[in-house]
């Protein structure tokens, strides 16, 4: 889940390889000036993505479809406050420094099947 500045979209997006990169990803209108709930709900057959309690986008990974069988391991959850790179490109001058990344809270659950 990604914001680019202070564009009001919410990006979505699973990244592997499969003999090359390869991406599935979708977006969602998103004010970032407000609180969310972000969500991801990934399990052995799709990781989902949602905004506020709707999904906007699913990958299937059942059966580790398409060369997906890293998504069948254990992973880390990383939140940053990223600054240049390819996507959005490097700050200029018109980059307001410092900047600020406010979260509440992260939650994690592991639905645990009897």
């Amino acid at each position: 889940m990604e914001h680019i500045n202070n564009d009001d979209i919410m990006y979505g997006t699973l990244h592997w390889n499969n003999e090359k990169h390869v991406s599935s990803g979708g977006t969602t209108p998103c004010d970032v000036a407000q609180y969310h709930n972000y969500t991801v709900e990934w399990d052995k057959e799709a990781v989902k993505w949602f905004l506020d309690g709707k999904k906007y986008w699913e990958v299937s990974i059942k059966d580790s479809i398409n060369s997906t069988a890293e998504f069948h391991k254990p992973h880390y959850i990383i939140l940053n406050l990223a600054i240049g790179g390819d996507w959005p490109k490097n700050p200029d001058a018109t980059t307001i420094f410092p900047d600020t990344m406010y979260v509440d809270y992260v939650r994690v659950y592991q639905n645990i099947k009897k």
